[in-house]
């Protein structure tokens, strides 16, 4: 029986949704963490105020979005983003656990349950003496 292109990890074609949605999103990810610095000017330039922030921090949000946009319309960006894309799919589609749920768990605590050791078997009846 041959593969679907869905089972085959190495298949390297995109479904709309993935070429509109999934690989923006990722772009969308990796543009903001680029432009940390401008965005942190920004959001300190915003501390304390409410609609002045408008027009007291038109230079700041203009120096973001620019940074913003120049990853967003970067072809090599999207090209860069669409292998990570590709990588991850290719990942899951080999092991079935999807990378970015894979630790999601860590470090928290789950709830454990008491194991009866034989000496406190609890079927056993006290002997009466």
């Amino acid at each position: 029986m041959p593969l679907k292109s869905s089972d085959d990890y190495q298949d390297r074609s995109l479904r709309h949704v993935e070429e509109d949605v999934l690989i923006p999103k990722i772009m969308k990810k990796r543009a903001a963490d680029l432009c940390q610095v401008q965005a942190k000017k920004f959001f300190d330039c915003c501390k304390g105020r409410t609609v002045s922030a408008a027009w007291a921090c038109r230079s700041e949000v203009k120096e973001m979005n620019d940074c913003l946009i120049k990853y967003y319309e970067d072809p090599a960006f999207f090209e860069e983003c669409k292998e990570i894309y590709l990588a991850e799919r290719a990942e899951f589609r080999k092991t079935g656990v999807n990378p970015n749920k894979a630790n999601r768990n860590r470090g928290k605590v789950t709830k454990s349950f008491d194991i009866e050791t034989p000496e406190q078997d609890s079927t056993e009846q006290p002997t009466p003496q």
